[in-house]
């Protein structure tokens, strides 16, 4: 899998999704065609915002999945902030992806408690959550940390609507 992300060289992080506007997206379709034909087998993915537009447009790239950038909704889960925004948004650019080859992948901020929501609502196949393990395995250690998570994931079996 190659995960294709928004990077500038002043960022140390991605703080967006994937811009997938007119001059972008040529860029993005070249890159995309150069890694399957040199790549044999290679899956790739979309680091994209939660976006009826950007669903379409990368469905049209012909991508194998789309991760959903996260990081907005999970500083305004810290902030205990009203989410119901961005559950409208996963929500409605799901039906998009669900009516596609595409599956439907979230990251980015995410940690043990921010992630429950994202479970309940069943619509993520794949959650990507490496900095939170790594950074609370300090504390923890990455034993309990990871059975942590694999607790709380076998309650909510990963949801495939396909």
């Amino acid at each position: 899998w190659i995960c294709l992300v928004p990077e500038k060289r002043e960022e140390k992080t991605t703080e967006g999704g994937l811009d997938l506007s007119d001059n972008n997206f040529a860029k993005v379709k070249q890159t995309m065609t150069l890694l399957k034909n040199e790549i044999k087998d290679v899956k790739i993915s979309l680091f994209v915002e939660a976006d009826d537009e950007v669903m379409k447009r990368s469905i049209d790239l012909g991508a194998d999945a789309i991760e959903v950038h996260t990081g907005a909704y999970a500083i305004d889960y810290i902030k205990n902030a009203d989410l119901s925004y961005y559950y409208d948004k996963f929500r409605s650019a799901y039906e998009l992806i669900n009516k596609s080859h595409l599956t439907y992948h979230a990251g980015h901020g995410l940690t043990l408690d921010s992630v429950l929501p994202l479970l309940e609502l069943e619509i993520f196949e794949e959650y990507n959550i490496g900095h939170w393990i790594i950074a609370q395995s300090v504390f923890d250690g990455i034993g309990p940390v990871t059975r942590s998570l694999m607790d709380l994931f076998a309650k909510y079996p990963l949801f495939s609507g396909k």
